[in-house]
């Protein structure tokens, strides 16, 4: 596990050397519609802790 962890912390070390104008972002869109957008679709709905659960 600790492999792991010491492989993902040397690339994210290696991703924030990289200069922002060095990554090409040609094949993203411009924009994004989010006018359908619906906030916490799928968000895991818990029951308030004041309230017992049966």
């Amino acid at each position: 596990m600790e492999l792991q962890s010491k492989k993902l912390m040397k690339e994210i070390k290696d991703l924030d050397m990289i200069n922002d104008a060095d990554i090409d972002t040609s094949e993203l869109s411009d924009s994004l519609d989010l006018t359908s957008a619906e906030v916490g679709k799928f968000q895991h709905q818990t029951a308030p802790k004041d309230k017992e659960v049966n």
